[in-house]
């Protein structure tokens, strides 16, 4: 789960979209 958290600020705006959606962690952090 750490992974995909870290991967997140590495990708783009556009995949950081996805991640959003299956990441709720960042989108309390945005």
């Amino acid at each position: 789960m750490a992974k995909e958290g870290l991967i997140a600020w590495d990708i783009p705006a556009e995949e950081s979209r996805v991640t959003l959606l299956q990441t709720p962690s960042l989108s309390v952090e945005r």
